[in-house]
C-alpha cells in the first residue's frame, strides 16, 4: 500500500449495529423510528398482573380477563410454548449484503 491509513477498532456487535443505522434509510430522521405503545395500553397488563396475586383481597378473575382481553386487544395474544419452540428451531431469517 502506498500510505498508511487508521485502523478505527470497535467491539464486534457494535460494528453491526453501527452499520445497520448508517445504511437505515432513517439515519437522518430526527423522528422516532420505533412506535412506543402508550402508556396507558400497558396498564391493562399491570392491572390484570394485579388482579392474579392470590390474595383475598385483589384476586379478580373476572376483571383479570377483561384487563387481559384489552391488552391482548392491542398486542395481541401470548405466544404459546410451542409457537416460541418452533422459532427457536427455526433458521434465521437473515439477508446477507453483497458490498461489491
Amino acid at each position: 500500500m502506498p500510505e498508511r491509513f487508521p485502523i478505527i477498532s470497535t467491539r464486534h456487535h457494535d460494528t453491526h449495529a453501527y452499520f445497520s443505522y448508517g445504511c437505515s434509510p432513517f439515519a437522518d430522521s430526527d423522528e422516532p423510528v420505533i412506535a412506543l405503545p402508550d402508556p396507558e395500553e400497558l396498564c391493562h397488563w399491570a392491572a390484570y398482573e394485579c388482579y392474579m396475586v392470590k390474595d383475598a383481597e385483589t384476586l379478580d378473575a373476572a376483571a383479570a380477563a377483561t384487563e387481559l382481553a384489552l391488552f391482548e386487544q392491542r398486542f395481541g395474544s401470548r405466544p404459546s410454548l410451542h409457537d416460541m419452540a418452533r422459532w427457536a428451531d427455526s433458521p434465521p431469517r437473515v439477508r446477507h449484503a453483497h458490498l461489491f
